[in-house]
């Protein structure tokens, strides 16, 4: 099977790229990611040669303005779009810091929106988020407000995303 025959992945929240190896290495090929951390970005420079950085980097920035054609590929013809956003503001692990389990309070959570709306440009057949157990139970969690964005989304385009 060639490349072009791979289900495409668009990465977001890419940090080092262990979850973009997990998924390239069960057959998916990465068309581009997203990663806002500098050291981060360096690292997928050197260690990922072939891997395409999306600029500009912040999430909220590129999801205004990436495009599927941007990718070489049409609307709903991405495979995946696979991301873990940031776990610190839905995480128990911090919640010795003031700023801890502010959920979409927390600045750092404004992230979400964007990826919400790749989801919306791109409609991909499949959508992969990867957090903490916070993001989806207890006061922090950001469930309903992702069952509410999805379910907007499928109204508007016919989609099954849930």
């Amino acid at each position: 099977m060639g490349s072009k025959m791979k289900p495409t992945l668009l990465s977001a929240f890419s940090g080092l790229g262990g979850l973009d190896l997990g998924l390239e290495m069960a057959g998916f090929r990465n068309v581009g990611c997203i990663e806002f951390d500098a050291i981060a970005r360096q690292s997928l420079k050197a260690n990922w040669h072939k891997r395409r950085l999306i600029e500009p980097h912040d999430i909220t920035v590129v999801a205004a303005k990436l495009r599927p054609r941007d990718l070489g590929m049409r609307r709903r013809q991405l495979f995946m779009l696979a991301g873990g956003p940031p776990c610190q503001p839905f995480s128990k692990a911090a919640r010795w810091s003031h700023r801890a389990m502010r959920g979409l309070e927390d600045p750092r959570a404004k992230c979400f929106k964007g990826f919400i709306q790749l989801i919306e440009t791109f409609l991909p057949q499949v959508v992969l988020i990867e957090n903490v157990q916070g993001f989806v139970a207890g006061r922090t969690k950001v469930l309903s407000k992702l069952r509410k964005s999805l379910h907007e989304i499928n109204a508007a385009h016919g989609t099954n995303y849930r």
